[in-house]
């Protein structure tokens, strides 16, 4: 591989053809075998392989790539090379988007594959319960273009999709009163974290700080109103302070808080009512009173500042799956479900309640755990996720793990 990684760089340099530069069919259709089985992305990028040799030289690689079945969870560069081929020949995917969804290719690949497929596409995934991996063809699919909203709306209204519930919850949607109803806003934000809090393998992969934009308060403790007029002590989240426009939520300051004693309870939802300042009531009579049982028997997250940062590219759209190193932290957009694509309802009008925040594990604690640990985990290692009902002002939080 070496050997043939050198011969390419002489290429350019000398600005020759393949042909000239001593390359042949063979070299090539091996080099992208051997570098499609490895961890590693090859020396040569294969988007620049597929772009710099003829056809007819890897194609018959790449046929093996695509007819082989990828090891689950595995990192090998087979993923670039599919990849490569959705933008070099787009037409390939056209009517096979599985090829790349089983691969997690990157949106932009997907994009250029089906954006005039989406159509036929979105009919055949949700009308049809059969459909092999229909809860992820109408996720990526719904993700690609906004526009086909309203097409969706339509044919639930005429009884063309009996089957979309579910992978539309995949999507960021959910179905009231038969039609289409968005859990997600356009706006996806993702946090920053104040240079040397977290460990340096998490802030590696996050978003730089900006010692110029504006800061929130991320951890410590909060007190919260209790109706009889007493304030009750609680693990603080977040402060949304201003809340952002765009992630509706009507209140101009937002604080969000939980209790951290219910970390082995996965899958179950706690809820919190605010007032019309954003600030927590505690035990309102709405409200699952074990919410607010356990803030002195566990340690809080270690106060920091974090600021919110416009997600671009492909990041919006990124799952838990997809995550690879970076962190799932992300304000409005799509949640970080670990496993299911699970919604509250509120707990006073019994809507499906919005994504608002989620908030991964590996943040740092003011105290020791039973464990010994300093550290917040979510079971092994999951994510916790807060939705809120604008019209009743309740958060709820749920987290869950692999």
């Amino acid at each position: 591989m070496k050997a043939f990684e050198a011969r390419y760089w002489q290429m350019l340099r000398d600005k020759s053809d393949p042909v000239s530069a001593g390359f042949t069919a063979e070299l090539v259709h091996d080099y992208v075998l051997a570098t499609a089985e490895h961890v590693m992305s090859p020396g040569v990028r294969p988007l620049d392989t597929l772009r710099a040799f003829p056809r007819a030289w890897w194609w018959a690689a790449m046929e093996v790539i695509l007819e082989g079945e990828r090891v689950p969870g595995s990192w090998r560069s087979d993923r670039e090379y599919v990849r490569a081929l959705a933008i070099v020949e787009p037409e390939r995917f056209a009517s096979d988007p599985l090829a790349l969804i089983a691969r997690q290719i990157r949106m932009d690949a997907l994009f250029r594959a089906h954006r005039d497929q989406v159509t036929p596409l979105l009919r055949e995934a949700l009308g049809d319960p059969s459909c092999a991996h229909r809860s992820e063809v109408a996720r990526i699919l719904l993700m690609l273009s906004r526009a086909h909203e309203d097409e969706v709306d339509r044919a639930l209204v005429a009884g063309q999709l009996p089957h979309a519930e579910w992978p539309l919850r995949w999507a960021g949607y959910t179905i009231e009163g038969g039609r289409l109803r968005r859990l997600v806003s356009d706006v996806a934000l993702e946090i920053a974290y104040e240079p040397g809090y977290l460990a340096e393998a998490d802030s590696k992969a996050g978003p730089s700080w900006d010692p110029s934009a504006r800061a929130h308060v991320l951890g410590g403790r909060v007190e919260a109103r209790h109706p009889s007029g007493a304030r009750v002590r609680m693990h603080h989240a977040i402060t949304l302070d201003p809340v952002p426009e765009g992630l509706g939520v009507s209140l101009p300051r937002l604080v969000l808080a939980l209790d951290l004693g219910w970390c082995a309870d996965e899958g179950v939802e706690r809820y919190f009512a605010h007032d019309e300042r954003g600030e927590l009531i505690a035990n309102d009579d709405r409200i699952d009173a074990h919410s607010v049982a356990h803030e002195e028997s566990h340690p809080a997250i270690v106060t920091t500042r974090v600021q919110l940062v416009p997600i671009a590219g492909e990041a919006p759209h990124r799952t838990w799956g997809e995550s690879g190193e970076a962190r799932c932290d992300r304000v409005g957009g799509l949640a970080y479900f670990v496993q299911d694509a699970s919604y509250p309802d509120c707990t006073t009008c019994g809507r499906v309640m919005p994504h608002l925040l989620s908030l991964d594990s590996r943040l740092p604690l003011d105290g020791v755990l039973d464990n010994g640990t300093r550290a917040l985990w979510w079971g092994s290692g999951g994510v916790a996720t807060c939705f809120w009902c604008d019209r009743c002002r309740i958060s709820a939080w749920s987290w869950a793990c692999t």
